[in-house]
Parts: C-alpha cells; sequence; structure tokens
C-alpha cells in the first residue's frame, strides 16, 4: 500500500498544484484523528483502506459525502481528545481544495479550462451545439433559455489568466447561492463557451444542496437540453 501522502516525491507524475495541495490538506486532516491509522480511519468512513490511501496520495477524490465525514469525525476527535488544539481549516476551505483538485486531476479538464474561448462564439446567445437541430425543428425550448446568474464574465477572466482556485471558488459559492434557473443558465453558458469543465465544478458544488433544490437543478437542465450535465447532480 502507498505510504500516506506527503510534500516531495509522492504523487503520481503529472499531478498538478491543485491535486498536490487537496492531497496534503487530507494529510493534515488524517493527524486530527485520534487513532491515525490508515485502517481506522478507513473504517470510520466506510470506505477501503486502499481507497483511503488513493486519497492521500493525490490519485483518487473522496466523494463530498465522504470528505464532509471525513472533517466532522476529524474535528469530534480534536473536541473529545485535544489532538490537536484547533482545526487546521475549515470545511468550506477543504470543499474548495476538492473542487481545484477535480480540475487538476484531469489534465483535459485542465486544458479546457484554460483556454480562451473562440472569438467567434458568443457565449450569451449560442446554443447548445450538442441538441442542435435543423432550423425546420421546432425546439420546444428555443425561446426559453435558463437566465444564468451575474459575475460570469469574472469567471472567464480568471480562467483565462489561469487562476483556477478563484474559479473554484467563485463556482463553489455560485452553486450555493443562486436558482436553479441560474444554476442551468451559468451550466449552459460554460458549455457554449467552451469551458465544460467549469460547468462541471459548478454542479459538483450545487451537489451539497438540498435534494429538492438538486431535482429542481436538474429539471431546469432537462429542460435547457442539457441531460448528460444533469446526470453529475447524481453522482453522489
Amino acid at each position: 500500500m502507498p505510504p500516506i501522502g506527503r510534500v516531495g516525491g509522492r504523487y503520481p507524475d503529472g499531478t498538478t498544484p491543485m491535486a498536490a495541495a487537496f492531497a496534503e490538506a487530507l494529510t493534515d486532516l488524517h493527524k486530527c484523528f485520534h487513532s491515525s491509522t490508515i485502517a481506522a480511519v478507513s473504517k470510520r468512513l466506510g470506505v477501503s483502506d486502499a481507497s483511503l490511501s488513493h486519497y492521500y496520495n493525490a490519485r483518487r477524490l473522496p466523494a463530498i459525502a465522504t470528505l464532509i465525514l471525513m472533517y466532522e469525525e476529524a474535528a469530534q476527535d480534536v473536541a473529545k481528545h485535544g489532538v490537536l488544539t484547533t482545526m487546521p481549516f475549515t470545511l468550506e476551505h477543504l470543499l474548495e481544495l476538492r473542487a481545484a483538485a477535480k480540475v487538476g486531476l484531469c489534465p483535459s479538464c485542465h486544458r479546457a479550462l484554460t483556454e480562451v474561448p473562440p472569438d467567434s462564439v458568443d457565449a450569451h446567445q449560442a446554443t447548445d451545439r450538442r441538441n442542435s437541430t435543423p432550423p425546420h425543428v421546432d425546439r420546444r425550448n428555443a425561446t426559453s433559455a435558463p437566465t444564468p446568474p451575474p459575475g460570469l464574465d469574472e469567471v472567464l477572466a480568471y480562467i483565462e489568466s489561469e487562476r483556477l482556485h478563484d474559479v473554484s471558488s467563485v463556482l463553489w459559492a455560485t452553486a450555493s447561492e443562486v436558482t436553479a434557473e441560474e444554476v442551468a443558465g451559468a451550466v449552459s453558458f460554460f458549455v457554449e463557451a467552451g469551458h465544460p469543465d467549469a460547468a462541471d465544478v459548478l454542479l459538483r458544488g450545487a451537489q451539497s444542496r438540498s435534494p429538492q433544490d438538486r431535482l429542481a437543478i436538474i429539471g431546469e437542465l432537462l429542460s435547457a437540453g442539457l441531460a448528460d450535465n444533469a446526470l453529475v447532480l447524481l453522482e453522489r
């Protein structure tokens, strides 16, 4: 079994700084447990020893539910056993690191997020090419495109300047604050702008919302012809 992740030569070739930072944060979180063996922690989280080791070594990402449970269990040990005086970071920060690592673990996602959208694409008005139809076909939703939230130009600026941590932070915050229609609008915006993985990060941020909210977002995505993107909200 690989050793617990640490700085310096322990991560797979090609691991990005975002993925390494998340793995290092998980390693710090691991130290908060009263019994910090791989076997003890994996048992409390309901995952295999191998899976936990992969998380620490930037080979896989834990599910959001697993990550939240890990943080809560670690915080419980800190409070009860005084392993550390305080938690090393907030849960929100850890979730933001995971969102950035999700991009960092996928080379094609990283390329998509750092490419400037083509000048010929009007991100606000273009339609989804994957669902495009000839002009004579009636599209029920052609005149009811979802409205994106404000501030997406800022995200595009971050993407173009490769400030991917800022991209993830903004999208994660946006996912928890805007309406279902605005989430769907933002997803459509990023897909048409040539940044589908920004849409993916946004939707993964929305995974933490209530079941009712997720169903509403899924409904908006389906109405907008974005069924593939709606599947992200079912990955829990």
